[in-house]
C-alpha cells in the first residue's frame, strides 16, 4: 500500500474516532491467519460509530485496520474507551493496526 494511501487511512480513522458519524454498509472481512477481522477503510465510520457492535459474544473486539499508521492509536484508544471497553491496547501488525479490547 502506497505512502498516501496509507495516510489517508490513518487521518480517516483519527477523524472517525473523534466525529463517529453513522455507519452504513458495515463490510468486515474474516482475516484467515488470525481470529482478528479485517476492517476495510469504508467501515472505519460504522466501526468508530458503534464499535460494540464488532465485539463477538464474550464481549472480545479483535480488529484489524490494513494500512493504518501508529499515530492513530491513542484517538482509537480513546473511542474504545467511551464505549466502555477495558484492557484495550493497539499493536503495530503486518502492515496496519490491531485494535484488542474486551467488555
Amino acid at each position: 500500500m502506497r505512502i498516501i494511501a496509507r495516510l489517508s487511512v490513518t487521518l480517516r480513522l483519527i477523524r472517525t474516532s473523534l466525529f463517529p458519524a453513522d455507519g452504513i454498509g458495515i463490510q468486515v472481512t474474516r482475516t484467515s491467519p488470525s481470529s482478528s477481522r479485517a476492517l476495510l477503510p469504508a467501515s472505519l465510520f460504522a466501526c468508530c460509530a458503534n464499535p460494540r457492535q464488532f465485539a463477538d459474544s464474550t464481549g472480545e473486539f479483535d480488529l484489524f485496520v490494513p494500512g493504518a499508521f501508529m499515530p492513530a492509536a491513542p484517538f482509537v484508544l480513546f473511542r474504545l474507551k467511551r464505549w466502555g471497553f477495558s484492557g484495550c491496547r493497539v499493536e503495530v501488525e503486518g502492515g496496519g493496526l490491531r485494535l484488542v479490547a474486551r467488555r
